[in-house]
């Protein structure tokens, strides 16, 4: 496993919990929500702020996913490591997403 992904296990800011689809379902609507703000901002040309909420729309979207599989993540990049990790994917776009999000 990822150095750093143990480093964040061992602080506790990934961990193993009870599994929740309410949370899960939480997370997803605020992702909902979050891809919803996004495109009214991009209608009137924020685009940086909009940027920075497609970001989280993405994001939340993993953190329901985690949670449905009984792991809670407090942080950014180690949930995208653990998306990669876990489920084989590529996080090249999620990556690229968080790179915009901090750039801007």
């Amino acid at each position: 496993m990822n150095k750093f992904l143990m480093k964040l296990i061992s602080e506790e800011k990934i961990k193993l919990v009870e599994s929740s689809e309410d949370i899960a379902i939480a997370y997803l609507h605020k992702s909902g929500k979050s891809l919803l703000s996004a495109k009214t901002l991009v209608n009137i040309e924020n685009l940086d702020d909009a940027i920075a909420l497609t970001y989280y729309s993405m994001y939340y979207s993993v953190l329901a996913l985690l949670f449905k599989i009984g792991i809670k993540s407090e942080n950014h990049t180690g949930s995208i490591l653990l998306l990669k990790e876990i489920f084989d994917l590529d996080v090249s776009e999620l990556q690229k997403a968080k790179k915009d999000r901090v750039d801007k």
